[in-house]
């Protein structure tokens, strides 16, 4: 189980409505499992859950299998200084993710002490925009941003 699994538009409504007939281990697993880690990581975090739970969340289309990451090239550094950086930031949160989502990147842009801690809350911004937006999105928010590759 090295495979890494995400929650489908049908295993989101699911934790929200509560509509199959799912064990406790079952509707547990689904609540817990996203992509960041392989299938066998949830599966032992979890007490009780087995294979067959997991067998079961992908029958009921609950979950599926998430696409090997991208990772980001070293030289993947924005060209902009901290105080650029943040007012870009502040402005780019708003526009892409509105007040309600955007506000926990908004803490974490003030918790940053300087440029590298800046650089990562920027970075993971990028990665939320894509994921929320798409990759064109992503690309525009990354050039705002002065990454460059």
């Amino acid at each position: 189980m090295l495979r890494s699994y995400r929650k489908t538009v049908i295993g989101r409504a699911e934790i929200r409505d509560r509509t199959l007939p799912l064990s406790r281990t079952a509707r547990n697993l689904l609540l817990i499992i996203e992509p960041s880690q392989p299938a066998h990581h949830w599966l032992n975090m979890l007490l009780g859950a087995t294979e067959s739970d997991l067998v079961v969340l992908i029958r009921a289309g609950l979950i599926e299998v998430a696409p090997l990451p991208e990772a980001a090239p070293p030289e993947f550094v924005s060209n902009l200084s901290y105080a650029e950086l943040y007012d870009s930031l502040n402005g780019l949160i708003r526009e892409q993710l509105g007040l309600f989502k955007g506000y926990r990147f908004s803490l974490d842009i003030e918790r940053a002490t300087g440029l590298p801690e800046l650089t990562d809350v920027a970075k993971r911004f990028i990665d939320v925009v894509h994921e929320t937006r798409g990759a064109t999105a992503a690309q525009l928010v990354a050039r705002a941003l002065g990454f460059i590759r």
